[in-house]
């Protein structure tokens, strides 16, 4: 078996994760909501009215500042919306499983042999915990050659 069809097997698997199940429920509860989508229609043309003034040689500064009180004002209307909310809550848990949690595991499998020897040795047993702290690990350590990168700069 090679790399891509272990991916497929980990997507179909992932399709079954209840995280992912709660997404998918909610972006279809989204797209057949018609306040919603009337509403994101608005804030769409909006934007695109903000943009085509923003192109303008001779710029109506007060049209600007109230495209963009509106702009915010509905996006924020939309954000406080129930759906919206359930939306963004499943759309977050979803990412933190592709972005942390997968990352982490794969990262992991690839350095097996780190981390038996490494201080996430303990924490074999329980993925979650040694995705996290690797990720910790990652993280001190961007952040001292970001600081070091700074500092030359300086």
């Amino acid at each position: 078996m090679n790399v891509i069809e272990l991916t497929r097997q980990l997507g179909k698997a992932i399709q079954e994760d209840e995280r992912y199940k709660k997404y998918e429920a909610a972006c279809a509860l989204n797209d057949t909501d018609t306040e919603i989508q009337n509403e994101i229609g608005k804030f769409n043309q909006m934007r695109q009215d903000l943009s085509v003034e923003m192109r303008k040689p001779d710029k109506d500064a007060d049209r600007l500042t109230t495209l963009d009180h509106d702009i915010k004002e509905l996006y924020d209307k939309i954000m406080a919306m129930p759906k919206m909310i359930e939306y963004n809550e499943a759309k977050a848990d979803i990412d933190a499983l592709m972005r942390r949690n997968l990352d982490g595991y794969v990262q992991l499998a690839i350095l097996e042999d780190y981390v038996k020897k490494s201080e996430l040795a303990g924490l074999q047993g329980n993925l979650e915990a040694a995705s996290d702290k690797y990720i910790e690990i990652v993280d001190n350590k961007i952040g001292v050659k970001f600081a070091e990168l700074k500092t030359a700069l300086n």
